[in-house]
């Protein structure tokens, strides 16, 4: 019995060693998105994603700003297979619209890009999506499923920590 599992398990192992470099490499141009409404006004959460930004100083800071333009340093935690990951990227606001932002350089990350979009709702709240892309760079299969799917989890960790900044007393009272 033990021969057979080993023989299902060394059969497996070069069968995933064969894929085409195609299948076993992410989908580098696959964005993740999630939105949210929050019941907050526009110029709030604006004010909150702001907020963010400066709220986890052990992982996040500003490195330069100026004229709607930031560089960000952010570092990541927990990361299959990287570990840590410490990351340089640009962030450029359209105040009350939407905020880009794209990698400079990272020790580990191959790409990391994405958009913060805010649109009023007809009954004063705010619609919030944020779209993202992480590439990684690991070559092995499932690799773009677990990027994806920590990119997702990112993505809904900071809508909500954005709506709960929002719809806090100290931002909405602004």
């Amino acid at each position: 019995m033990m021969y057979v599992r080993k023989l299902i398990l060394c059969g497996l192992v070069c069968s995933f060693g064969s894929l085409p470099a195609a299948m076993a490499s992410s989908d580098t141009d696959a964005m993740v998105t999630d939105s949210t409404v929050i019941d907050a006004p526009v110029k709030t959460v604006w004010e909150a994603m702001r907020t963010l930004r400066r709220n986890d100083p052990a992982h996040r800071r500003v490195v330069s700003s100026g004229g709607g333009n930031y560089v960000v340093e952010e570092k990541f935690d927990s990361i299959p297979v990287l570990g840590e990951a410490v990351c340089t990227y640009k962030e450029h606001e359209v105040p009350m619209q939407r905020l880009e932002y794209s990698m400079i350089k990272s020790d580990k990350l191959k790409a990391f890009e994405g958009e913060w979009e805010l649109s009023p709702t007809a009954d004063g709240k705010t619609n919030l999506k944020l779209s993202s892309r992480t590439d990684a760079g690991i070559h092995i299969p499932f690799a773009e499923g677990i990027t994806r799917r920590r990119t997702a989890k990112s993505i809904q960790k900071r809508l909500d920590d954005v709506r709960d900044i929002a719809t806090s007393t100290k931002v909405a009272s602004r």
